[in-house]
């Protein structure tokens, strides 16, 4: 796990994980936070990025944001222009979410620097192990 893996083989597997989203997540916020955005908007804003848009359910399960903070976040994106959203054809009632062409922007920009803040943590040969070891517990979308 890189530099800071003292114990870390001890550790039982949750406190492993956890440890490792903690790390991840600080590297992140620290870039998120020159643009004035929260992990939560960098997570819907990152599975926006790689769909044709998602219904707010698909994008509370694809995020593990609680559907109450999910409408906040997704407020404050429209707010920015960063995403739009667009009442379903069929029903009404299902409301989809797309990534407008400025957040696809900042999003391009904003990953290349969270990719260069996690490699400070984590070599390319470790990502990699990490991602085959959690592939069994990704689901499918």
């Amino acid at each position: 796990m890189g530099k800071s893996d003292s114990g870390i083989l001890d550790a039982s597997l949750t406190t492993a994980l956890v440890r490792a989203a903690r790390m991840a997540a600080a590297a992140a916020e620290k870039t998120l936070a020159a643009e004035n955005l929260t992990l939560d908007h960098w997570m819907t804003l990152e599975a926006l990025a790689s769909t044709e848009g998602l219904t707010m359910a698909e994008l509370r399960d694809r995020t593990g944001t609680p559907a109450p903070t999910l409408t906040r976040v997704a407020d404050k994106l429209v707010s920015l222009a960063l995403i739009y959203r667009e009442v379903g054809e069929d029903d009404r009632r299902k409301v989809r979410v797309f990534l407008s062409s400025r957040g696809k922007s900042l999003h391009k920009r904003v990953a290349a620097d969270i990719r260069v803040a996690e490699e400070s943590w984590l070599t390319s040969k470790e990502e990699v192990k990490l991602r085959e070891g959690l592939r069994p517990c990704t689901p499918s979308w």
